[in-house]
Order: C-alpha cells, then structure tokens, then sequence
C-alpha cells in the first residue's frame, strides 16, 4: 500500500455501510436489536415455541423502528425478512398492475367461467400440456398480495396494525415484494430474517397456523374466485369452500405430485415457483413453470385421468 491510499480494509467498510444504508435507511440511525430469549416468549407470534427453537431462531429475529413516511418493503425490490407489527400503523400501496393479473376480456371471463361438466369438454379438446396447467383470470383488477394478508387495487391502499405480519412469502420463495409498505406512524416491527423463517416453517406449526389464519381470513375467498371453474360459484359456497382448503408447503426441491401417480387434489400456488416436468428416459424435462395464481390438477380431476407431469418446488412453495 503506498502512501496516500485507502486502507482496503476500511474502504470495505464503508462500502457495507452503504450498502446496508441503501437497503435499510434505518439501520444506520437506529440499528436493529437482537431480543432475549426471555422477550421472545413475551412475542405473542412465538407463544408456545420451544427453547430449542428459540435459540436457532434468536440471531435472525430483529427489533427494528421506522418513522412516519419511512418505507420499510418496496414493491419490486427484493427482501430477506417477514415483519410482525408490534406498534404503529403502516400503509400498503400498489401503484403498478402485474402483467399477469391484467383484467381479460369480457370474453375470457365468460370462457373461463362454466359448469365442471363444461370445463371438463373444453378441456378434452386441448392437447395434455396444456389442459394440465391453468392461469387466474382476474377481471376485477384486485390483486391478491399473497406476501401481504390483503387484497388492493392499482392505485389503491390498505392499512395494516399491530399483529399484522407480512413479507415471509416473498422472503421464503424469493420473488420480488408484491407492493410498498410504508410506516403512516412511529411503527416498532419484529424483523424476521429468512434463516428463521425456515425454521419455523419446518419446527412451529403455531407459527404456520398464524400465518395461514390471515391469508385465509384476508385472501383465499378471492383467489379461488379468480380460477374459472369457482367463478360461478354463491359466495356461501366459496365461504364453505375456504374453511377446508389445507394449505401446504413445499421445501425447495420437494414433489408435489407424480407423473402417472393417480390424480385427487387441485393445487391452486400462493407463493414460490412450480417446476412442471416430463419423464424422458432417466431424465426429467422441464416443461414450463407456475407462480403466484397458477393452479394445477383441474383436468386430472374432472377427467379422472393420472398426473400427466411431474410437479415440484422450485425455494420455498
């Protein structure tokens, strides 16, 4: 090193500084605190949990602050943490429409919306690739945040309080934040980091149950709505509907669903990516993928058919 240059040393510190500053404005004014075992008991999204389970968790389990206006998810960007609101109120804005939840035509919703007995001849038509995988039609424009416990519109906002947890799907599965969340007030947060939301989507089922409760209070009603063979169904039906839905998840690399096994669920994705493969020899080959509204089993159901693909999650599903 000759004489007036940087020690590299600190230069790699200040660029980490920056870049956590760029990531969390937060961090650097008032940085996040790692809680007690003993405050973690206290957490009521953790009551129950064993001290086992506690102690893996406790690096990667935060006490963060933001102040009024201060953005802590921002839509598109990627994140690495789910937040449990402690205190405060903060707001969630959508100001772009995914491409994939664009409103159809007229045309398509009336398509898509028949009786199984229809659907099932439409589907007969269509060569096994294509009946075996479908997409949400949406002609409401309401999107279904599926990292958030909220459905929005573009342009809209929802207001989300203390007990609220949001950001694990997107954390978990690794696909950009689905809307801004910004704090309306002195917000205190629980800032849960993707290495312990792993281990407590394996080790807490209390922690699942938590989680699931929301998205089926807040979202499943509309999402199943969104797939054309429930869109003519009452709303008492899809109330009905909803309480016996089960939600699963999938860890990365995990089989959902056989090729030639025999076909008796139909899997609507909430989050993460789905792999769909066929058998060639001793290989498989990847025929397309699914996300966020895709489902998958309607014609191996309706048709009484076997899994035509292979199904598997790609990170977290």
């Amino acid at each position: 090193m000759t004489a007036g240059q940087p020690d590299s040393g600190s230069c790699r510190g200040r660029l980490a500084a920056e870049n956590l500053g760029r990531a969390f404005p937060q961090a650097l004014e008032a940085p996040e605190k790692v809680f007690e075992i003993d405050e973690l008991k206290k957490l009521p999204i953790f009551e129950g949990l064993a001290d086992t389970v506690l102690k893996k968790i406790q690096p990667y389990v935060l006490d963060a602050l933001y102040r009024p206006d201060q953005v802590i998810l921002r839509e598109g960007e990627y994140s690495d943490a789910a937040y449990y609101i402690l205190s405060g109120v903060v707001e969630v804005v959508l100001t772009q429409l995914p491409d994939r939840q664009q409103a159809p035509s007229p045309a398509k919703v009336a398509r898509e919306a028949k009786s199984p007995a229809a659907r099932a001849q439409d589907l007969i038509a269509k060569p096994a690739r294509d009946r075996a995988v479908g997409h949400a039609a949406d002609s409401t424009q309401t999107v279904i945040l599926s990292d958030i416990p909220a459905e929005i519109r573009r342009g809209g906002q929802v207001i989300l309080e203390k007990g609220e947890i949001f950001g694990e799907i997107s954390a978990l599965s690794r696909y950009p934040v689905s809307a801004t969340v910004r704090a309306r007030s002195e917000v205190a947060c629980v800032m849960i980091r993707t290495p312990a939301l792993r281990i407590l989507q394996r080790s807490a089922p209390k922690f699942k149950e938590f989680v699931d409760r929301r998205y089926r209070e807040r979202s499943l009603e509309t999402h199943l709505r969104n797939v054309g063979l429930f869109a003519r169904c009452s709303d008492r039906f899809l109330r009905s509907l909803k309480e016996r839905v089960e939600l699963v998840s999938f860890e990365p690399g995990e089989l959902i669903v056989e090729e030639g096994s025999p076909a008796d669920s139909f899997y609507l994705v909430r989050g993460g990516y789905v792999k769909v493969s066929a058998r060639t020899g001793a290989a498989d080959l990847a025929l397309t993928y699914l996300r966020k509204g895709d489902f998958f089993g309607e014609a191996a159901m309706l048709l009484e058919e076997p899994w035509p693909f292979s199904f598997s999650a790609i990170e977290s599903v």
